[in-house]
């Protein structure tokens, strides 16, 4: 499992640095690759544009590889926004936005998310390629 931790919205580059570093270690196929660095990254750039993530904000991102999935978390103090739970049928903005979500919920094979009084937690369980397919 890897777990990382980032500071405020000056941390975004630094964690998606991570986080690319940390999806190179899994040896994942290059299609799976791909979608989980796209999924992180919206998933991350969203929390830190709209989030209203303080200087001092902690964000934790735990990512685990099993042999048929990957497992991210991605908590944070920030206020409550499940994603999971956000109209699909919202329209999507002409700058773009929205799309990534959009793909996070149709590329995740199960997303759950959970507020509590000082924490927000979104999982997320990515299903690997079978080879061959």
């Amino acid at each position: 499992m890897t777990d990382l931790r980032f500071r405020g919205a000056d941390g975004l580059k630094a964690a998606l640095n991570r986080s690319l570093i940390a999806l190179e270690t899994m040896r994942l196929a290059p299609a799976d690759h791909s979608r989980l660095a796209i999924m992180i990254e919206e998933l991350l750039a969203n929390l830190f544009e709209h989030g209203r993530t303080g200087p001092e904000s902690v964000i934790v991102l735990r990512l685990a590889r099993h042999p048929d999935h990957v497992q991210l978390v991605l908590e944070d103090g920030g206020p409550a926004f499940d994603p999971a739970g956000a109209d699909p049928d919202t329209p999507i903005p002409d700058r773009g936005g929205g799309a990534g979500l959009a793909l996070v919920r149709a590329w995740a094979a199960q997303l759950s998310y959970d507020s509590g009084a000082e924490l927000n937690r979104l999982e997320l369980r990515y299903s690997l390629a079978v080879p061959g397919d």
